[in-house]
């Protein structure tokens, strides 16, 4: 069965940072240090089946 990599991009996150969360999979995307607002790219390591269904949660308002 194929699996597949779940992720995404954060964007406009300048300042502090924001946990991201799908399962038990879990991480913190910290702000560019130099405040250039930069999108943010984010890979969960966890591999999802074909067909399974998902939730990414955003645990924190960022600062700012």
């Amino acid at each position: 069965m194929p699996t597949f990599e779940l992720g995404g991009t954060i964007a406009g996150l300048d300042e502090g940072f924001v946990d991201v969360s799908n399962g038990l999979d879990s991480m913190r995307l910290n702000a560019n240090p130099n405040g250039l607002a930069l999108d943010e790219p984010f890979r969960f390591d966890t591999r999802l089946p074909a067909g399974v269904g998902y939730d990414v949660w955003i645990f924190n308002d960022p600062q700012g």
